[in-house]
């Protein structure tokens, strides 16, 4: 999957960071990740006089490191690119471009740091990254452990099954079936709720789709972008089952450690600006088709 942005940016979107720190063409990618990884700058104490957020946000992060948590295993939000030449070192995706835009927008150097999923909230609540942006629903369980910006993207859970599945075809289906879930993401929390469904775990999404295809287990169930990626890269093996009705709609957002007032209103700027340009909606549609 080789990113060039330039042609993404032919849907009239422009972004001059990401024009610029793209790897393509033989242009080397945004700076890599250092090792080892820096500790998380310590925010200053807010100015005493009256300033927009932003500001304040600008002039605690200007020139320090600010360090990001994801899990680069859920296309098309983050992933590692072929070659290992993406957006910012190894990693590309939807969730990678808002990140440099934001480090861009508070004048701080970008870290990435890539994690299982289930331990991301853990992490950023311990003070061990700044913020997490990685398709991470709004939970009010979450809520309690961390802040939350604005959401960015509508998802739903969807149920992956092999083309000649002709059994499943809503979400009621699948009770008394195996059913393969990224541990600690909302589908595993879905499938467990259903009633007599043995839920298989796996580290990566993308993992359950050996099983799955072999028969082992019955349906993946993961959220509806990831869904179509997989159901795109495996052409006539794979069929989406969708019922929202019965799963309701979930939200993205980027998870801020508690305590950061200036940080969230900064990321809330940039997600608005790029909502309001259409820009996320268009990264979306880009790296779902490549």
């Amino acid at each position: 999957m080789k990113k060039k942005l330039f042609a993404m940016l032919s849907i009239a979107i422009t972004s001059s960071l990401i024009l610029t720190g793209c790897a393509g063409g033989g242009q080397q990618a945004a700076a890599p990740a250092p090792a080892p990884a820096p500790a998380p700058a310590e925010a200053a104490p807010a100015p005493q006089e009256e300033e927009d957020d932003d500001d304040d946000a600008a002039g605690i992060w200007a020139g320090e490191t600010i360090v990001m948590g994801t899990n680069a295993e859920f296309p098309p939000f983050e992933f590692i690119a072929d070659g290992g030449q993406g957006l910012w070192g190894p990693f590309d995706g939807v969730d990678i471009a808002i990140s440099v835009r934001i480090a861009e927008h508070l004048g701080a150097e970008l870290y990435i740091m890539d994690m299982p999923f289930d331990g991301l909230i853990m992490a950023l609540a311990a003070g061990q990254l700044d913020f997490v942006a990685a398709a991470l629903t709004v939970t009010d369980e979450r809520a309690q452990q961390v802040d939350f910006s604005i959401p960015y993207y509508t998802a739903y859970q969807t149920i992956l099954v092999t083309a000649d599945n002709d059994t499943i075809t809503s979400a009621t289906d699948v009770y008394g079936a195996i059913v393969g879930v990224q541990l600690g993401t909302t589908g595993d929390f879905a499938a467990s709720a259903m009633e007599d469904v043995e839920v298989m775990r796996y580290s990566r999404a993308v993992d359950a789709l050996i099983p799955l295809m072999n028969g082992q287990i019955d349906a993946i169930m993961v959220d509806s972008i990831t869904a179509q990626f997989f159901y795109e890269a495996h052409p006539g093996e794979l069929r989406i089952v969708s019922d929202p009705d019965y799963f309701g709609r979930e939200q993205y957002a980027i998870a801020i450690r508690q305590g950061q007032p200036e940080l969230v209103a900064a990321i809330n700027e940039v997600l608005t600006e790029m909502l309001d340009s259409g820009e996320i909606a268009a990264l979306v549609a880009y790296y779902a088709a490549n």
